[in-house]
């Protein structure tokens, strides 16, 4: 005789790593869409805080600063969403 039961608690516990595995490609593929990984800004000490540039200088590239390398990262992936197109 089927034991559906089984059946089922086998299913359920299918669909669950499955949608686990969905989440981490969704994560993976958000982390990788950043502008700080896709564009490689330099990463560097300024002063007491760390900066992240793309571009030559400050005034002419994009830049942002945080506590940590991290937090650099995040306030440069801030700026450059915050960039708006140059009008002609």
């Amino acid at each position: 005789m089927i034991d559906l039961d089984h059946i089922n608690a086998q299913f359920s516990g299918i669909s669950f790593e499955v949608a686990r595995v969905s989440q981490a490609f969704v994560e993976a593929a958000q982390v990788l869409s950043r502008p700080s990984v896709i564009f490689r800004p330099r990463i560097f000490l300024d002063g007491n805080q760390w900066c992240a540039l793309y571009g030559e200088n400050i005034q002419d590239g994009v830049c942002g600063f945080g506590d940590t390398p991290d937090q650099a990262s995040r306030a440069f992936d801030r700026e450059w969403s915050d960039l708006k197109p140059k009008q002609k």
